[in-house]
């Protein structure tokens, strides 16, 4: 293999890990397949624009089951450890209704009897109730700080909470480590900030725009900090410096009777 071949392949090698790590990871978390950092926190969305994806929405009849159920949850607050959060499942078609404990469990069933309507609907028994999530959206926004954080929710079918932040870092990531699985990430490096001051005048101590997306840290953070997809590209340009390796050793093999012929 000659110098120059050489190195562009040395070349081809650096780029296809620092840019397509970071690809691979964000396509598999806007495909839905949520990657996982290394500390087990979990990637489930990468804004590419301002705009959020839009959800598939359930037929007008599951609506009204679900507007019901949400009322329930919001006006029994002595219920709140015992319902989760409920939601459209378009894959079975049906309304899942979370409950946390077996009180919860009856209270929803009690409540399918009387507003269902011939609706689809199944109660779910779900790990977290309301009560939980809630409590873990305010645990998860303070454990990162006001630049990286852009709010949070409640990702109903995974019965967790979804923190957005503006960047990555392995330290918050770690951080998040700690509600073992009850919080994922969402990127979103478009998502403006609430504040208290005038229309106009500007935010106090606000860094700007490029210093909390932080590009070079958020790109560092999905470089090294997701394992299965840095090995993957990894064991992909292994597999392609030793077919290179082979090919370029039958054509000397090849080449060398030839050679010892006109000789």
């Amino acid at each position: 293999m000659s110098g120059g071949k050489l190195a562009g392949r040395i070349a081809a090698t650096l780029v296809a890990v620092a840019l397509g790590v970071p690809m691979l990871v964000i396509a598999a978390a806007r495909l839905g397949l949520d990657p996982a950092h290394w500390s087990g926190t979990r990637l489930s969305y990468v804004y590419l624009t301002g705009r959020s994806p839009i959800p598939e929405l359930p037929p007008e009849s599951a609506r009204a089951l679900l507007g019901v159920a949400d009322m329930q949850e919001f006006e029994d607050i002595a219920s709140a450890d015992d319902l989760a959060p409920s939601y459209w499942d378009p894959d079975s078609g049906r309304v899942m209704l979370g409950a946390a404990t077996d009180r919860g469990v009856l209270l929803r069933e009690n409540l399918a009897r009387s507003n269902a309507n011939g609706v689809p609907y199944q109660v779910v028994r779900r790990k977290r109730s309301w009560s939980d999530l809630n409590g873990l959206q305010k645990a998860a926004t303070n454990d990162s700080d006001v630049w990286t954080a852009a709010g949070a929710g409640v990702d109903a079918p995974h019965n967790r909470v979804e923190l957005d932040v503006r960047r990555l870092d392995h330290s918050t990531l770690s951080k998040l480590s700690r509600y073992d699985g009850a919080v994922a990430v969402r990127l979103n490096t478009f998502a403006g900030f609430a504040s208290n001051q005038p229309p106009g005048q500007a935010v106090p101590n606000y860094p700007g725009r490029w210093a909390t997306a932080d590009p070079v840290g958020t790109w560092y953070t999905l470089l090294t900090g997701f394992p299965l997809y840095l090995g993957s590209v990894l064991a992909a340009l292994v597999v392609w410096w030793a077919v290179a390796v082979v090919r370029h050793r039958r054509r000397r093999r090849t080449a060398a009777p030839v050679e010892a012929v006109r000789l």
